[in-house]
């Protein structure tokens, strides 16, 4: 009996890593420029680094550089569950982040800053795994662009 519940935890264990290494957002993600476009400001570059984080969350990692040159690295972990995560490095005031998934290649992520919405964005990843689009809309100075931003797998 002991070893048929070794070899059932052995099994869960197997799929669920299996489970996790099929998820097509993660990876690492460049963002292209030139198929971008955005009301406001876009960034000049920025790598998009996603990375499953136990049995129901990612390592979010943006490092870019803004429109006025200047670098950022922004980190956190988020579970699919839609409450607030504290996020690290971002130039917004005690920012946190929200993410549900939709379906396998779509999820929904809020940005906050200090409690209020500050982006809303939808990410989607194509049926063959090599770009993510991500659309939404971003709050700067009380005022809301519209942006899609798009990256493809490195």
């Amino acid at each position: 009996m002991r070893n048929a519940a070794l070899i059932l935890y052995s099994l869960g264990l197997a799929l669920s890593v299996t489970a996790w290494a099929a998820d097509p957002f993660v990876g690492t993600w460049k963002f292209d420029p030139k198929q971008s476009k955005s009301s406001g400001n876009q960034p000049r570059s920025e790598i998009y680094r996603i990375a499953a984080k136990g049995s129901a969350g990612v390592a979010l990692t943006k490092e870019y550089v803004s429109s006025n040159g200047v670098p950022h690295h922004i980190t956190g972990t988020c579970k699919f569950d839609g409450r607030d995560y504290p996020v690290t490095g971002h130039p917004l005031p005690d920012a946190t982040r929200a993410l549900k998934r939709i379906d396998a290649h779509t999820w929904e992520m809020t940005l906050r800053s200090a409690g209020k919405p500050a982006q809303e964005t939808r990410e989607v990843v194509s049926n063959d795994g090599n770009t993510l689009t991500v659309t939404g809309t971003v709050t700067v100075s009380g005022q809301i662009h519209d942006f899609t931003m798009i990256y493809t797998r490195q």
